[in-house]
């Protein structure tokens, strides 16, 4: 229709249907969608590379904790057997007390 044409500014040709095309406004319209399209592309690029970090740091964290609980574990069963080496020389101490006073 004329009033789509010189909305545009551009002198349309006439489709299948009979109706004007705005050749200018669809160029326009192709440059905006071309330049959202780019913006888009850059955001996800953007929000893909922080996912990236977030996963590689949540797996480094994963891998110290690992560590951290095996360090845990060594431990405690060094000081599980040094708690039962006291407890076996306090026993014996015990006993060798208990034989000399009888």
């Amino acid at each position: 229709s004329s009033g789509i044409n010189a909305e545009y500014g551009g002198s349309g040709k006439k489709s299948a249907g009979g109706s004007a095309v705005p050749v200018e406004g669809l160029q326009e319209l192709l440059e905006s969608s071309m330049q959202t399209t780019i913006s888009l592309t850059e955001l996800v690029e953007q929000q893909t590379q922080k996912i990236s970090d977030i996963t590689t740091f949540v797996d480094e964290a994963k891998e110290e904790i690992q560590a951290m609980k095996l360090a845990n574990e060594e431990a405690m069963s060094s000081t599980e057997q040094k708690f039962q080496a006291m407890k076996f020389e306090n026993e014996a101490a015990t006993n060798s007390t208990a034989q000399k006073i009888l």
